[in-house]
């Protein structure tokens, strides 16, 4: 049984199956051009950092960015020894325990994920 089999299904219209098709048409060619970014993002993270590279069109820097590492920090200065650097979470999986679904109902965000899936040939 697939995941669509809990749906009605009905016949899409010419419409519908027009940008459904473009829409994969397009996810395929998004996927083909960011492996080609990749590829020029890897050549392009060997240039020598800090250098202004003046092309014709653009002007290239690589510089640094720096990010806190807090799993780094957290290793070195962990809760039992920092207690103050740390505040307490709601642990949703004690909550989703201690409710009912239809009680924890009231609290859900609901959104729709489109779900494309090729058929069989």
């Amino acid at each position: 049984m697939t995941a669509a089999a809990k749906y009605e299904t009905r016949k899409a219209t010419k419409s519908v199956a027009k940008l459904v098709q473009e829409r994969e048409e397009h996810r395929a060619q998004i996927a083909e051009l960011a492996r080609k970014v990749a590829t020029i993002d890897d050549t392009l993270d060997k240039l020598e950092p800090g250098i202004v590279y003046d092309t014709p069109t653009h002007t290239f820097l690589r510089r640094p960015t720096r990010r806190f590492n807090a799993a780094k920090f957290a290793e070195k200065f962990p809760a039992t020894k920092k207690p103050k650097l740390y505040k307490r979470t709601l642990d949703t999986t004690a909550v989703k325990r201690a409710f009912s679904a239809a009680e924890l109902a009231a609290f859900e965000d609901v959104s729709y994920a489109t779900i494309v899936a090729p058929k069989e040939a």
